[in-house]
């Protein structure tokens, strides 16, 4: 018995691939089977209830919130990743459960299987290497620098205006492969956006890059928005993928089944009604 999708007609038509990923043929052959079966083969950090109907899911999200792809709001978890990885899950007849860690700890548990899929994730090679990606992007994401409202820093798209600055970045994470590869830059890694906007706000750091609506929701909760200064233009805009881990079983057929019905998602109003509520309707047209 074939994984199907509930409701929505084929849509025909391919949309460029992932760079550095081998073209896979867009098909929905992930069994239910296989996938009650591979959840047997995967480690959990805590157990899960396999008595509902549909196969269950561990998808990893980091510990701390990451607006506007994941967040809680009155609490509950909220944000454009969770809104299409519930989509999936219901036009595949799947469960998720979500599993917050730190993200060192998150790129770890994919390596080793102890997780199954991530929802927000910046395609690199040697990320590839744990994972397979979706090939649909479902989200764009945005990076800049911050620094101080009393600074004079500014920024004009060159990054070697950067040079002799120590600059706050959170350990694990990418920023476009321009920023990546700066080698010229001086980069110093913290563990959270928590951490990078206190040390911003302190003074360890004259500038830190991040994504904007992460940066300001954080800055609101430790009462200091009015004390830091985004700067334009953006560092990158990237689009922001799914990713298996290469541990489970028969990993890229559950990508494959993933990336048609994103492909599906993306050609349907509901998708446009994403965009505008997570304020990502001008970022995706750039």
């Amino acid at each position: 018995m074939a994984l199907r999708v509930k409701g929505d007609p084929a849509v025909s038509g391919g949309s460029p691939e992932v760079s550095g990923l081998s073209a896979f043929p867009c098909r929905i052959l992930a069994c239910v089977f296989f996938l009650q079966i591979a959840l047997c083969g995967a480690a959990r950090a805590e157990p899960v209830d396999h008595t509902a109907e549909g196969p269950v899911l561990v998808a990893a999200l980091a510990e701390v919130d990451y607006p506007p792809f994941y967040y809680t709001r009155e609490g509950h978890l909220t944000g454009i990743s969770v809104d299409v990885i519930n989509y999936l899950a219901d036009k595949l007849n799947l469960r998720i459960v979500y599993q917050r860690l730190s993200w060192p700890r998150v790129l770890q548990s994919l390596e080793r299987g102890h997780v199954d899929l991530v929802t927000t994730f910046y395609y690199t090679p040697e990320r590839a290497r744990d994972v397979i990606y979706v090939q649909e992007p479902h989200a764009t994401e945005v990076n800049a620098f911050f620094t101080r409202m009393d600074s004079k820093l500014t920024f004009d798209g060159d990054l070697h205006e950067l040079e002799g600055h120590m600059i706050g970045v959170i350990r694990g994470y990418t920023y476009g492969l321009a920023f990546d590869d700066a080698d010229f830059l001086h980069k110093d890694p913290v563990l959270d956006e928590r951490t990078l906007v206190r040390m911003v706000v302190g003074g360890r750091f004259n500038v830190a890059i991040g994504n904007p609506f992460a940066i300001r929701l954080e800055a609101r909760r430790q009462g200091v928005e009015d004390q830091i200064r985004l700067i334009d233009p953006p560092v990158d805009l990237s689009p922001i993928y799914m990713a298996i881990s290469r541990q489970y079983p028969d990993a890229r057929a559950l990508a494959d089944a993933f990336t048609d019905t994103i492909r599906r998602l993306k050609a349907s109003p509901y998708y446009d009604e994403l965009l505008r509520r997570y304020d990502l309707d001008e970022r995706a047209e750039e």
